[in-house]
């Protein structure tokens, strides 16, 4: 992806900072561009203006960019290139300061675009004092740039042609998305079971530009799906999208990189509203993560849970035995999510912030319902019976929360609900007690026995019901939150350490609201049998 041109760069080292900062760049370029390179040295900052070479590598295979062996470098910002470039070229080549030139390259890099370069790479290269002599301008700097793209794109924060923060490469997200766990995650476990949503991704991005969505358990999951399709898609599609593809997080950002004129994928990780119109129309393909509980406008790709025979061999690929992987699945639900989230707690990594014993407090009554609507008063009083306090001061701890990175929640309206409600389980289940359990199940045993008001309208009004407010005190959506945290309790209730016998309260609690007689008169008046 074209991220800076060679005008760009020219007209950058005019700026002071280029001196210092150009070997930076040079040396995350050959870095990135040659995984098995040993940089002997490549100074930075102040450093550049000590007595020596620029920088010395070691490649053990050649690149493009990087030849092989040993390379002696030398930078300059200079405007007068081919006066530079002798001077360091004579200087080097009478005392090389430990480099044997008969079986090393010189390298001189300027960030100048130089007309008269190949000239004086042939002059240099018949006096055969050096193994090879290369020469890089602002027209090489731009084509090495476009095959690094984190380091294209942090020059491109340099040069002020993208803001600093809010913005980075689906490569880069990649590569610490999966590098997060221990060990790293395979494109094949995010991937399985899921080949018709990777159709769905080709045919978005080999089509015209449009908007689409992908739906993830998390907007973090639906963005490493688009890029495990991107490294494992068929070469032209995947390459295209992976070396054009941008994930944008802020407002500022997206306005920035919006308004270029260059086709890019963008991956719109943005809160509140954007005109994606204006992006198609310059252009640009729009890709929207979305996750549970979020609503799309456009056409999209759901991603099921992945397979369990192709999740498998993913995990034994990645070294754990079958036997772990199994476990992993089963104790995971086969999420995303919680897998990563184990898996980022073998590998020594943090946690989010909100999942420590500080926070817990505050965030057990949302655990304990998964979702609600505060606009019920219903949902509104088992909230704050679950907290044990008016639910308006449970509300104001838990709207800060919506905005902290990783954030468990998240708020559309009157309508809140958990990003992964597997995960807070299995993050902050250990924190829940006896009390807990015991208060949740009998204030969810009397929301999800109570009968709906509709039923008691005659049969030919029931389609009223809402209309007329005749409706349950509790929302569907806190019914739907209880269900599941029963759900949990039964098939995870490991993650609830503290707490007794955590999968028989739960079939007790559930066996009290199939016998209560109000949840047997709804099941009789809608027709159906127990």
């Amino acid at each position: 992806m074209r991220w800076v041109d060679p005008s760009e760069l020219d007209r950058w080292a005019d700026e002071p900072s280029s001196k210092a900062t150009l070997p930076i760049f040079i040396r995350r370029l050959i870095a990135g561009s040659l995984p098995k390179a040993a940089l002997l040295s490549v100074p930075g900052g102040s450093s550049v203006f000590l007595p020596g070479w620029d920088g010395i590598a070691n490649a053990e295979a050649c690149t493009e960019f990087v030849p092989q062996g040993t390379s002696a470098w030398e930078f300059s910002t200079r405007k007068d290139s081919t006066t530079k470039a002798n001077l360091d070229y004579e200087k080097r080549t009478k005392d090389p300061r430990g480099i044997d030139p008969k079986t090393s390259t010189f390298v001189y890099v300027t960030p100048r675009i130089w007309t008269s370069k190949d000239e004086w790479v042939v002059s240099q290269t018949k006096r055969k004092e050096w193994r090879e002599v290369r020469a890089y301008d602002a027209s090489d700097l731009a084509q090495w740039l476009d095959t690094c793209h984190a380091v294209s794109a942090s020059f491109a924060r340099e040069l002020r042609r993208i803001p600093e923060t809010g913005i980075v490469a689906l490569d880069e997200f990649w590569e610490e998305w999966s590098k997060a766990t221990s060990p790293p995650l395979l494109p094949s476990l995010i991937l399985s079971g899921r080949k018709d949503q990777i159709d769905q991704v080709a045919g978005w991005v080999e089509g015209a530009p449009a908007q689409f969505f992908v739906r993830g358990e998390t907007r973090s999951e639906a963005i490493a799906f688009v890029a495990a399709a991107a490294v494992a898609g068929e070469p032209e599609w995947g390459h295209l999208l992976f070396s054009q593809a941008v994930v944008v997080s802020t407002s500022e950002a997206l306005r920035a990189i919006g308004s270029s004129r260059r086709p890019l994928f963008l991956i719109v990780d943005v809160e509140g509203s954007f005109s994606p119109q204006v992006l198609i129309d310059r252009g640009h393909h729009v890709l929207v993560p979305i996750g549970n509980g979020e609503s799309a406008t456009c056409g999209g790709s759901v991603l099921p849970r992945i397979a369990r025979d192709e999740a498998q061999a993913s995990l034994r690929e990645m070294g754990l035995s079958e036997a772990e992987a199994r476990s992993l699945l089963r104790n995971t639900g086969r999420s995303i999510p919680v897998i990563r989230r184990r898996l980022v707690d073998t590998a020594g990594g943090e946690r989010p912030a909100w999942a420590g014993k500080e926070t817990s407090r505050v965030l057990i009554p949302a655990l304990l319902t998964g979702q609600w609507d505060e606009g019920r008063a219903g949902d509104r009083a088992l909230l704050g019976k679950l907290s044990r306090r008016p639910y308006e001061d449970l509300a104001g701890d838990l709207t800060p929360l919506l905005s902290v990175p990783d954030a468990p929640l998240r708020k559309f309206g009157n309508s809140w609900r958990l990003t992964s409600h597997e995960e807070v389980w299995e993050l902050l289940g250990r924190f829940l007690t006896n009390a807990d359990l015991r208060q949740f199940t009998e204030a969810a045993a009397g929301a999800l026995g109570l009968r709906s008001p509709e039923f008691d309208m005659p049969p030919e009004e029931r389609h009223l019901a809402g209309a007329l407010g005749r409706r349950p005190d509790h929302s569907d959506a806190l019914r739907a939150g209880l269900t599941e945290t029963f759900a949990l309790m039964g098939s995870r209730p490991e993650a609830a350490s503290a707490a007794d016998d955590t999968e028989a309260i739960a079939g007790a609690a559930v066996r009290s609201v199939w016998s209560c007689p109000d949840y047997v008169d709804t099941f009789a008046l809608s027709g159906t049998s127990l």
